[in-house]
Parts: C-alpha cells; structure tokens; sequence
C-alpha cells in the first residue's frame, strides 16, 4: 500500500462535475489518480477539499495535535 502525504496532493477544479457551479476534486500529483471525488458531486470549494481529505485519512493540523 503506498503512503500518501500530503505534499502528493493536489486540490483541482474538475470539469465534469462543475456544470452549475465549481467543483473539486483531490487528485494524486505524481498518478493523477483521483483520490476523492466527494461521493460523485465533487467539493464546493477547495478548503472543504483539503478538509475532508485531512479528515478522511487522519491528517491533523499541528495546533491540534498537541490537544491530543
């Protein structure tokens, strides 16, 4: 299983799913593998990308590490 980090990452603008308003999605830098897509319906903004991404594989931001 390869480990993912978060400088592997990229938060992008996806064109298929931005018909009525933008979408995006997280993808995979070196692959291109999409990573997560939101269930299909891609993320309304880029910061609740990177915030479900983070929570979905137990990235924490430093602040919060140390309430641990």
């Amino acid at each position: 299983m390869e480990v993912i980090t978060i400088e592997n990452i990229a938060i992008i603008k996806s064109k298929k799913l931005s018909i009525k308003e933008d979408r995006f999605v997280v993808i995979d830098i070196d692959t291109g593998e999409l990573l997560d897509d939101g269930r299909g319906y891609g993320y309304k903004s880029e910061e609740k990308a990177q915030k479900a991404f983070n929570f979905k594989n137990h990235y924490y931001h430093i602040s919060q590490l140390n309430k641990i």
